[in-house]
């Protein structure tokens, strides 16, 4: 599958939302059953992290009342089973994300690898076999780290947040509305400058990439005079 969109020199546009999105769908489409279980798990395991504290005021509660040992105990033990069953998703979901990861991932690196190889001359004159490497690998490499955890832990920790305000509103809605509020102000700040970074993450991409092609060309030239 070909794309025809070319970022400028200097990268001052943004790439439109329909390329992420017709690139996600061309490569998580043919997994979408492990990203169904993948929503499943984080899901699971987001309702199990909000449980689990109710549990704990619950029974700090019928503690203060003098409920029965009985009752207690099968507060405590409920909790128990809770936490091992968010631990259980959270591990099964890590597993499926690196699995779908990796295979995504691989697939990218052969269709970037195919598209290099059609360039003309003048493309592999400029840039060595080291820098490519390093460009298709590693940038690969960190696009898959960053969709596999950052990712997922960012979705994940947004829908702990805005679960945590409705029931912190439930309890008390003026420490809810404080709460999302300040939540609020915080996701707009950080929406606003969530383009400082990323000229300075292409530079350093861009420099390990200078690197690599650096050291490729030293060490076959080491080579060839032996």
């Amino acid at each position: 599958m070909q794309y025809s969109y070319e970022v400028p020199e200097g990268h001052s546009e943004k790439i439109p939302l329909k390329v992420y999105v017709s690139i996600f769908g061309r490569y998580l489409g043919s997994r979408w059953k492990l990203v169904a279980l993948i929503t499943i798990s984080v899901l699971l395991d987001i309702g199990l992290r909000l449980v689990s504290p109710q549990i704990i005021s619950r029974f700090i509660d019928e503690a203060m009342a003098g409920a029965a040992q009985s009752e207690l105990l099968r507060l405590s033990i409920l909790f128990l089973v809770f936490s091992l069953l968010q631990q259980g998703f959270l591990i099964f979901s890590s597993y499926i994300i690196q699995s779908v990861t990796w295979g995504a991932t691989n697939e990218l690196r052969n269709d970037v690898m195919e598209h290099t190889l059609g360039l003309d001359l003048s493309f592999h004159n400029n840039h060595s076999p080291g820098e490519m490497i390093e460009r298709i690998v590693g940038d690969i490499q960190q696009l898959g780290n960053f969709f596999s955890r950052m990712t997922i832990t960012l979705v994940a920790n947004l829908l702990i947040i805005g679960s945590i305000v409705v029931l912190l509103w439930r309890e008390n809605w003026v420490l809810g509305a404080i709460l999302g509020g300040f939540i609020s102000v915080i996701l707009v700040i950080l929406y606003l400058t969530r383009n400082l970074a990323v000229r300075s993450f292409r530079d350093v991409r861009k420099a390990y990439g200078d690197l690599f092609g650096f050291m490729e060309e030293r060490l076959a030239g080491m080579e060839d005079i032996a």
